[in-house]
């Protein structure tokens, strides 16, 4: 499926059939919200979704020129499943709006990221698709980030955060689709200008203060740890460090350790 979302009217095809309202039922109706036309002209989510991956198909075939990757996310397809879960929260959180004849659909895309993982992730055996750990990672962070994480973050720990994750080229390459064929495409370039200066600092950061060898079994002990718990523990010690709030990875895992 995530291949036929790669063609021309590829989604439209796949929806008019029946066979995306069947297989994931939180996407049924797209056609009966509207979003507010200052915002999104093109119409409905359903006229949102076809507009989105239609732009795709085109980069893909090579009809113009987009400044992100169609391909090279690990599976091929992988840039067409996380266009295709991005809005998924948007009908469980639509709102008539009593200014227009549209709905809001505030925070969809923290409702998507849970829905997604919950209902379509790696541990959910009764899923009617099959995403790696890896997968699921990626699409949960681009649901969940690709709107005013995204766009509006400005404060530095939460965009290093932000553009230090490995999925952070997909979400680029997200964000460009959701918004490109809407007034938002316009701010694109400044905001890359903006997230690629934060990432320039914080790869500055790291050669200066090298992630140690052995630091993960260091926070175990430290923190009595065990299992997922060490990993959790080490990516908010980096973000620590990375973040500016602490010079050093060790002084970083003190303060850890004096909490507890």
């Amino acid at each position: 499926m995530g291949q036929v979302l790669g063609n021309t009217n590829g989604f439209k095809e796949l929806y008019d059939l029946g066979i995306i309202p069947h297989v994931m039922i939180e996407l049924s109706g797209l056609k009966t919200f509207r979003h507010n036309p200052k915002y999104h002209p093109e119409g409905t989510v359903y006229d949102h979704y076809n507009a989105m991956f239609n732009e795709l198909a085109g980069a893909k075939r090579g009809l113009y020129e987009v400044p992100v990757k169609t391909e090279g996310y690990g599976a091929d397809d992988l840039l067409a499943w996380a266009l295709l879960f991005h809005d998924i929260g948007k009908p469980m959180s639509a709102e008539a709006s009593n200014k227009g004849d549209w709905f809001t659909f505030y925070e969809h895309e923290l409702l998507g990221a849970t829905i997604f993982y919950d209902n379509y992730g790696s541990k959910v055996k009764s899923s009617p698709f099959r995403f790696s750990n890896k997968e699921t990672a990626a699409i949960t962070y681009t649901t969940k980030s690709h709107m005013a994480m995204f766009w509006d973050a400005k404060k530095f720990g939460k965009v290093s955060k932000l553009v230090s994750d490995p999925h952070f080229e997909l979400l680029t390459a997200v964000a460009y689709f959701d918004a490109n064929h809407r007034p938002k495409g316009k701010f694109w370039d400044d905001r890359m200008e903006f997230l690629g200066n934060i990432r320039e600092e914080v790869e500055q950061r790291e050669l200066a203060e090298p992630y140690p060898k052995g630091f993960g079994k260091k926070v175990a002990d430290g923190l009595g740890l065990q299992g997922p718990e060490i990993g959790e523990a080490v990516n908010r010690i980096k973000e620590l460090v990375l973040s500016g709030k602490f010079p050093t990875y060790q002084s970083a895992l003190d303060y850890e350790i004096s909490k507890i």
